[in-house]
């Protein structure tokens, strides 16, 4: 399936096309659909093995989940950064509940999206950029959260806790499935996780909405004083 361009003939009306892969080809069908041609005036020839190849019940659920890998990676990858330059103008509280609250809704709308690739991406996009930058707002948040000499285990902890969420999240959402749920109730149902620690975010004592170093700098002021007793 080698791009050859496409040409028109004018006698009869026709308009041909050949193409490499998959993503070229419904491009282009895309395309035609948004031009108002309907599937009737649509004609796609195509071999048993590159039907197989690239329309295949398994080859579906891999151009899927590599689209949406894709997007999730690139958008954790901007969230994270993002938020930790946002922290030096706005707290970081306010930061990470919004991310948490904002990932609640992707999640859930990835549940109520038709199979399209392009969605899908976009959607993956948004939600990796909203968790991971909840995740990069959750450990500068342990460093307020936690004593000076509990401070590593806290976080050790902590960090242990999400892991072990990350690990138990798709087993509910597969028993989910098999005692028959729908897609968008399973996508809600794991979404309200990320709901539900906004709202205890919220509530959480937490030391100033500064850094970590007003502390240290009260600890050696006090450290300076005992010196001077």
């Amino acid at each position: 399936m080698n791009n050859q361009g496409t040409r028109s003939k004018e006698e009869t009306g026709m308009l041909t096309g050949m193409f490499r892969d998959r993503e070229n080809t419904e491009n282009a069908y895309r395309s035609l659909k948004e031009r108002g041609y309907t599937d009737d005036d649509i004609n796609v020839l195509m071999s048993e093995d590159t039907r197989n190849r690239y329309w295949g019940d398994d080859a579906d659920k891999s151009e899927l989940g590599n689209k949406a890998l894709e997007g999730t990676g690139a958008g954790g990858a901007i969230g994270g950064t993002l938020l930790g330059i946002l922290t030096q103008k706005y707290g970081v509280r306010a930061l990470t509940v919004g991310a948490m609250v904002l990932s609640t809704v992707a999640v859930a709308a990835f549940g109520q999206t038709t199979p399209d690739l392009q969605r899908l991406s976009m959607i993956c996009a948004v939600a990796g950029f909203c968790l991971n930058g909840a995740i990069v707002g959750l450990y500068a948040l342990f460093a307020k959260a936690f004593p000076t000499h509990v401070r590593a285990t806290g976080t050790g902890f902590a960090i242990g806790c999400g892991r072990g969420g990350a690990v138990i999240a798709p087993v509910i959402a597969g028993y989910l499935f098999q005692w028959g749920y729908s897609l968008p109730t399973v996508a809600m149902t794991m979404a309200a996780g990320s709901l539900l620690a906004a709202g205890v975010l919220l509530f959480l004592k937490l030391g100033s909405e500064g850094s970590v170093q007003p502390a240290t700098q009260r600890e050696s002021q006090q450290g300076l004083k005992g010196a001077e007793a």
